[in-house]
């Protein structure tokens, strides 16, 4: 894969008023945040082209980005007891418990190996996903028979209405989020629901590494390149992801917070050992890394 390109961000997506302000310098990027909604930003970001190219392969995703080296690989057993498989069992839960639920149909958008589709298809939904990849997709086909295909995220043929859309870790990777929820509305029936996780821009982590960066007057950025990757060109608020949620006609029902689960990463024993300790802290002082948004398609 050669050199990617990079585009600035110089507007909030929810076209907002006032012009985007610096918060944070890093090596080659800034953090802005919009002062009139309160969405975080990576500049210069990822364009949706060069985001197809990373994600077109796991094998690509772990040499752009070392840390995610076994992600793809701890989605594959839909056996093993994890934190990730338990969050998506109660997601699934929670959808099959929404009252008015047009139907058990389901579209998860991104779905990498198809671990949530597979638990999905096991408790009775008619399941379907897309991926960029084509590793991906061959996978969750071989492995899971899963209705899966290897298709553009923002595509305009879509034919299906489902009762609910799903995006994991979705929304954070692409340059035009709002685009994006609006392509899930138009896959929802009437009254459908969508279900998506999301990156929280205040947790425990950015607090740490937000006093290291001020303390050192800018000088220390590391954490805060660990904290901010190339990869991840938003980030949110439960206040922020509302706002974005509405403006694409979905009205948020509940906003949920969450741990990442460290078992989809690749990180040395020190490491893991300390963000253990940091996960556990960050839940007693609501310092969750995650936002798990649920919304419904507002009536025509």
């Amino acid at each position: 894969m050669g050199p990617l390109a990079l585009t600035d961000r110089h507007h909030c997506v929810l076209s907002c008023q006032k012009p985007l302000r610096q918060t944070l310098r890093l090596d080659g990027a800034e953090i802005l945040r919009c002062p009139e909604c309160g969405l975080v930003y990576r500049s210069p970001y990822l364009s949706t082209e060069a985001m197809r190219q990373v994600y077109a392969s796991g094998k690509d995703l772990g040499k752009q980005f070392p840390v995610f080296e076994g992600y793809l690989e701890a989605s594959e057993d839909p056996t093993r007891d994890t934190p990730t498989r338990r969050a998506f069992l109660r997601s699934l839960e929670r959808l099959e418990k929404t009252p008015f639920l047009p139907e058990r149909t389901l579209m998860d958008l991104g779905c990498g190996r198809g671990l949530f589709l597979k638990l999905a298809k096991d408790r009775g939904w008619t399941a379907q996903g897309v991926d960029f990849g084509k590793e991906n997709v061959a996978f969750a086909r071989q492995t899971y028979g899963l209705d899966v295909e290897e298709a553009d995220i923002f595509r305009k043929d879509w034919k299906k209405r489902y009762g609910a859309v799903t995006l994991w870790d979705l929304l954070e990777h692409v340059p035009e989020p709002l685009e994006l929820l609006r392509v899930v509305r138009h896959l929802l029936e009437e009254g459908g629901v969508v279900l998506a996780a999301l990156p929280r821009e205040n947790n425990v982590y950015s607090w740490i590494a937000k006093g290291v960066y001020h303390a050192s007057s800018g000088k220390s950025r590391r954490l805060l390149e660990l904290l901010y990757p190339s990869e991840h060109l938003t980030y949110y608020s439960a206040d922020s992801a509302e706002r974005l949620f509405a403006a694409a006609g979905l009205r948020v029902e509940k906003i949920e917070t969450q741990m990442s689960d460290l078992g989809r990463m690749t990180l040395p024993l020190p490491m893991r050992a300390g963000m253990t300790f940091l996960n556990g802290a960050g839940s007693v002082v609501g310092g969750q890394t995650r936002l798990l948004v649920y919304a419904r398609k507002n009536r025509s």
